[in-house]
C-alpha cells in the first residue's frame, strides 16, 4: 500500500517534469536540472520497488532478509 502510494507520487512528479521539459527550450539550463530530477525518480522507483520485494520476501518467509541498495 505505501509503496502504492510512493510509486503515484514519484509518477506526478514526473510527469511535471515532462511538462516541464516539453515548455522549455533544449538550450535552457533548467533543462539539466529537469533530466537530474528524472534520473532521481526513476532512482526512486527501483528503491520502491526493492523494498516492495524484501516486504514481500520477509512476510513469505517470515525471515530476515538483505536488501541491496545497488541502482545504478
Amino acid at each position: 500500500m505505501i509503496a502504492h502510494k510512493l510509486t503515484n507520487i514519484l509518477s506526478v512528479i514526473s510527469g511535471h517534469v515532462h511538462l516541464a521539459e516539453a515548455e522549455t527550450l533544449p538550450e535552457d539550463a533548467r533543462c539539466e536540472n529537469f533530466e537530474q530530477i528524472e534520473q532521481s525518480v526513476h532512482r526512486a522507483l527501483i528503491l520502491v520497488e526493492r523494498i516492495e520485494e524484501l516486504a514481500n520476501s520477509t512476510y513469505k518467509t517470515n525471515s530476515q532478509a538483505t536488501l541491496v541498495f545497488n541502482y545504478q
